[in-house]
């Protein structure tokens, strides 16, 4: 869902953020995530994710991605929260648009199948998430 091209930063204390924090700071820094469930309607942030949405540190996946297919250039580190979710209950819209033009859940099946031709890929990314996916389903 976030495209996010965040890089880690110094945190209070002096220690380097983990791959995990800085994919939750900048989810946030570009999302507004809100949470619908009957009387509850909580915006969701860092501090309350966790609980809201059950996230757990095991529901972070991390992989390197060549972002120039098949030329071993440019390799990326990519950071991703896999998270069950009822999409009529948790709503996202976006805080920053000068780096993202837009949110929008994604379907599995739209991945695997979209085949690009000769335009851009533009699931290169998500592939081996949907991979990990595959394997291991969420509970």
């Amino acid at each position: 869902m976030n495209n996010a091209e965040g890089h880690p930063k110094i945190k209070e204390d002096g220690t380097l953020e983990t791959r995990c924090e800085t994919c939750l700071r900048e989810l946030f820094e570009e999302v507004l995530i809100e949470l619908k469930r009957g009387r509850i309607h909580e915006r969701i942030s860092k501090e309350n994710i966790c609980n809201l949405l059950h996230l757990k540190k095991d529901h972070f996946e991390h992989c390197r991605v060549d972002s120039k297919l098949g030329t071993g250039d440019k390799m990326r580190s990519i950071g991703l929260f896999i998270v069950r979710v009822n999409e009529n209950e948790v709503k996202f819209s976006l805080n920053d648009t000068k780096e993202n033009k837009v949110v929008e859940w994604l379907k599995i099946d739209d991945i695997i199948q979209n085949n690009p031709g000769s335009r851009r890929d533009i699931y290169v990314t998500l592939r081996p998430f949907i991979k990990y996916v595959n394997k291991h389903p969420i509970h």
